[in-house]
């Protein structure tokens, strides 16, 4: 599973480097942090739903880390976009119309104690994720 902080779209293989430069110094001095997840949500929010995901609290750190990718990946892509953020994990994709879910979920936690830039290869068959690189946060003080 993972949780998506900033999609940026199709990136030329010139541009891999900056990006890859970019999530690394956006990473530094930020802690591993703990995500609670406690509500089951369809996405998007508004419109027809796509998705089923798991929606999550919003520590410090992670709210930081988005800010700091979504500043810095903006210059880095041209493709970048600027959508609003609402922490979550998809558990399914919908291929057709279902109603809008918001419902408790029982709480669970999940340790963040790394950042991955995934690219996404879409085929006939689906999407094929493969990691470009991994940034290692730092251990928590706490």
């Amino acid at each position: 599973i993972h949780l998506t902080l900033q999609f940026i779209g199709d990136t030329k293989p010139g541009d891999i480097a900056r990006v890859i430069e970019s999530v690394d110094r956006a990473c530094a001095a930020i802690p591993r942090f703990t995500l609670t997840f406690a509500r089951l949500r369809t996405f998007p929010l508004d419109g027809t739903p796509r998705l089923i995901a798991a929606t999550t609290d919003a520590p410090s750190p992670l709210l930081e880390l988005h800010r700091r990718l979504a500043t810095r990946l903006s210059k880095a892509s041209s493709r970048w976009q600027d959508d609003r953020f609402v922490p979550h994990v998809t558990l399914c994709r919908l291929g057709s119309t279902r109603p809008h879910i918001d419902e408790p979920l029982e709480p669970f936690r999940w340790e963040v104690g790394s950042v991955l830039l995934m690219a996404n290869d879409l085929h006939p068959s689906g999407s094929e994720h493969r990691e470009i690189a991994r940034v290692d946060l730092i251990p928590s003080t706490s």
